[in-house]
């Protein structure tokens, strides 16, 4: 489990009534240091190697931080769900580039 879902679990654990009465009082502190934390976390740069389509030259290697890498993924899934839920799409092979259903 990444460390990110596990200090998000154990944030919504320990919010929880039921374990509410079993955590020793401790000022309030757990929930800050466990923010800094997963800013920490997702502010940690990584690098892909990225195979670039088309190229002979192989792949090319792209630096960011967790948090632009999952904004990244997540702009790709909705462009590839947004082409994928269309009725209809433009060609201009077709018959004088009409819509193709």
């Amino acid at each position: 489990m990444p460390v990110g879902l596990a200090l998000m679990f154990a944030a919504s654990v320990a919010g929880s009534p039921a374990t509410a009465a079993a955590q020793p009082v401790t000022g309030g502190n757990d929930g800050v240091a466990a923010q800094k934390a997963y800013d920490d976390y997702m502010n940690e740069k990584v690098c892909e190697s990225i195979t670039v389509t088309g190229s002979r030259l192989g792949s090319r290697r792209f630096c960011a931080t967790r948090a632009e890498w999952a904004a990244r993924r997540l702009q790709d899934r909705q462009a590839i769900d947004s082409l994928q839920t269309r009725l209809c799409s433009y060609t201009h092979s077709g018959a004088a580039g009409k819509p193709a259903c």
